[in-house]
């Protein structure tokens, strides 16, 4: 995430630099060395080696993933780091292999992926599998196995070390394949507090206090906002059917990756009772009705051009986007922020 996106949730930056130091055997003199974020690709730092050795310095805006590449040398070193002073030693000839010491970071990184090492080529065959696997019932068992094995490799660490600094991150990283946010707090609430630091706790906190406003199995408050041509669209309106409120603005690169997800769902299901309401958070209607036409969205559209003031996002204490509630027939809302491939799994019980 970008320090503006924190900004606006309100996470607060470090304030210390990072330090890496290497001594590789066998870098050649003038190879130079990049350190970059996994999450965005960004640049953080370069440097030149000179007899083996390198410095790189900067800030990382928060702790994460990020990757230490050397021109002239095939593949990279992948690091779990923050602002810390980190030394890197090893053979030029295995890059990918270089010993990274000097942050408890990157030590309960490696421990967690060594959890995933010995289930990785199972996790390559189902991801194939699940690729070319027609929906039904047999890409639905696919999936179901990939999850299970995914969340048993999580929930073991979270078990093992539940006062890690990269605890919240771990979790963070699964809460897409969790059914509920109830399941997300539980694991939330058995990690130790001096580990829930951080963005990606911050993150988790702000997920789990979603479900206390409006949570699900309440009625889904009931609003009214006008379409592009001035007329009058209630939530109540489209009781009966399935209803995904759905949270975007056409500014947000973001909200255009999950609408070119949501447009085929969309079309599938539309004749089974699903409807989707968009709540565009746009101030320009030019800006609004050409996000609209450019994504290809036929469904219901509303705004009140309001920005981050608009009324419906205030009733539903929607502080980012994109977000989304899907609301049942009977108008009580079955769950919240669904990702495409969630809500997809959703929508198929429409299929009976």
């Amino acid at each position: 995430m970008t320090s503006e996106e924190l900004s606006k949730l309100g996470i607060e930056l470090p304030g210390a630099w990072f330090t890496i130091t290497g001594s590789v055997k066998g870098l050649k003199d003038s190879t130079q060395v990049f350190l970059a974020s996994m999450s965005d690709g960004k640049n953080l730092a370069q440097g030149w080696a000179l007899n083996g050795k390198f410095k790189l310095h900067g800030q990382v805006e928060h702790e994460g993933l990020c990757v230490i590449s050397f021109t002239g040398y095939n593949g990279f070193l992948t690091l779990f780091m923050a602002n810390d002073s980190i030394a890197i030693t090893g053979d030029a000839d295995y890059v990918g292999a270089l010993t990274i010491k000097g942050t408890a970071l990157e030590d309960d990184f490696v421990e967690y992926r060594k959890g995933f090492d010995a289930e990785s080529v199972r996790l390559s065959e189902l991801l194939q599998l699940i690729n070319a696997a027609p929906e039904g019932t047999k890409k639905n068992s696919l999936k179901a196995e990939y999850k299970k094995i995914v969340l048993v490799q999580a929930d073991t660490f979270l078990i093992k070390k539940p006062a890690s600094p990269i605890a919240c991150f771990v979790l963070f990283t699964v809460a897409g394949l969790l059914d509920t946010l109830s399941e997300l707090e539980e694991r939330f609430d058995k990690i130790l507090p001096d580990a829930k630091k951080g963005m990606y706790a911050e993150l988790i906190k702000r997920k789990v206090n979603e479900n206390k406003v409006n949570p699900v199995g309440t009625m889904a408050s009931d609003f009214t906002q006008n379409d592009s041509t001035g007329k009058p669209v209630s939530l109540h309106s489209l009781k009966g059917r399935y209803v995904l409120i759905h949270f975007w603005a056409g500014w947000s690169k973001q909200c255009k990756d999950e609408i070119s997800k949501l447009v085929p769902l969309y079309e599938q299901y539309n004749k089974r009772k699903f409807s989707i309401i968009g709540i565009s958070l746009d101030s320009e209607r030019d800006i609004w009705l050409k996000a609209v036409a450019e994504n290809k969205m036929t469904w219901l559209q509303v705004s009140d051009l309001k920005y981050w003031d608009n009324e419906v996002a205030h009733l539903y204490k929607i502080e980012s986007i994109p977000q989304n509630i899907l609301v049942g027939p009977d108008g009580k809302i079955l769950d919240k922020n669904l990702t495409p491939a969630q809500l997809e799994t959703k929508l198929a019980l429409l299929r009976k």
